[in-house]
């Protein structure tokens, strides 16, 4: 009788063992913990969710991590797989510069797919993160592996989104456009399109950083005109008229590109309407609301400019309105996913490469890019 109180006993506590297991490497593949806080067993068991014989290892913890993923990440598939509209990707380089271990200096490539679900909730979920370049001396533009396609490819078939993907976003140099060039022969072989679109918040700094260089002599005379006490007796100091013309903030008429972009949106809606044609309830519905001469898109170009308050969510309205505009709300819904930047709000200016976590970079690729993916994932529906 006392050897099997002590066998149940042994099974109990390496039930709990394994409950405290999962519970950990959940908590790590969905929360900002650093994995290295998992072999700190003071401050583990300080939070009161394991019990005070739990200390495993970290390969222990690396396995159960692995197990987590993949049971998020077959989840994650299907619902990307059962998705009817279309996603978009953006490519975002970040950057190591650990100078205390140098084995994790380099740059590492994140692939993240955008899109809006059939809630209208906008959804960035990260589907690779790996390492495509490592210089011990240092990261540097020039020592990125310029390979085809960094297993972008590889990566969406795995996925089986390779015909879902619509647009792109990415930085502007020659190594991406090498990038998307790959990229845009691939899915065309398929029969599929691409956009590539540049990252806003990189072109505003390009842009501004052009204008600042071409205005800096004048910049500089203004600057010292407001200093000098003797303004009309310094001419070498004050902008003569032609200078202070070209820092004067003008207008630009824009109505002749108007004809052309209502022209495109036509187009695109038409292809729309033939692509996905109207349920029976849809096409009730809409004949009830719309005259039979008159498509979703007339009459939405017809309706007063909505005011753009501070409360406003155009993802808020379009679910609504898609009871009025089913074809044209389709078309929002993938547009509206499409990135426009790379930047956050913290970097309203995308001028450098952003940092890497330095909390994951020393982890094993397979986890490190687990870590990246699911926490993407999770921080998704914890909004909805």
């Amino acid at each position: 009788m006392a050897g099997d109180t002590k066998g149940n006993e042994e099974v109990v506590l390496e039930d709990d063992q394994q409950s405290d297991l999962r519970t950990l490497a959940e908590l790590l593949c969905f929360e900002e913990v650093p994995p290295k806080w998992t072999q700190d067993f003071d401050s583990l068991h300080s939070i009161g969710k394991f019990s005070p014989l739990f200390m495993p290892s970290f390969n222990e913890v690396e396995t159960e991590c692995m197990e987590v993923f993949e049971k998020k990440k077959m989840e994650t598939k299907k619902i990307l797989g059962n998705f009817d509209g279309q996603i978009s990707l953006s490519v975002d380089i970040l950057r190591c510069e650990s100078y205390f271990d140098p084995s994790c200096c380099g740059d590492y490539l994140c692939l993240s797919a955008h899109f809006i679900d059939e809630n209208w909730e906008l959804k960035k979920w990260v589907l690779q993160f790996s390492c495509i370049s490592v210089s011990v001396s240092g990261p540097s533009d020039d020592s990125l592996h310029k390979y085809e396609d960094w297993g972008i490819l590889r990566t969406l078939e795995d996925w089986g989104i390779e015909n879902k993907i619509s647009a792109l976003t990415l930085k502007n140099d020659n190594c991406n456009n090498e990038l998307v060039e790959f990229v845009k022969r691939r899915i065309q072989e398929n029969n599929g399109k691409l956009l590539r679109v540049y990252c806003c918040a990189e072109m505003i700094s390009v842009m501004v950083q052009d204008a600042f260089d071409k205005i800096e002599d004048i910049a500089h005379k203004v600057r010292q005109s407001w200093s000098t006490k003797d303004v009309l007796g310094s001419n070498d100091v004050v902008p003569s008229p032609e200078e202070w013309k070209k820092v004067e903030v003008k207008d630009r008429n824009g109505n002749s590109q108007v004809a052309v972009v209502l022209g495109a949106i036509h187009k695109l809606f038409d292809e729309y309407v033939v692509r996905f044609p109207l349920q029976d309830y849809q096409q009730f519905i809409h004949l009830n609301d719309h005259s039979k001469e008159k498509s979703d898109l007339d009459c939405y170009l017809e309706q007063p400019v909505l005011r753009n308050g501070k409360n406003f969510n155009a993802l808020a309205w379009w679910r609504i309105a898609g009871i009025e505009y089913p074809t044209l709300s389709r078309m929002a819904r993938d547009f509206l996913a499409i990135p426009v930047s790379l930047a956050s709000k913290i970097d309203a200016y995308y001028t450098v490469p952003k940092p890497a976590d330095d909390h994951l970079v020393w982890l094993k690729p397979d986890l490190m890019n687990a870590l990246m993916c699911t926490r993407s994932w999770y921080v998704s529906c914890k909004m909805i």
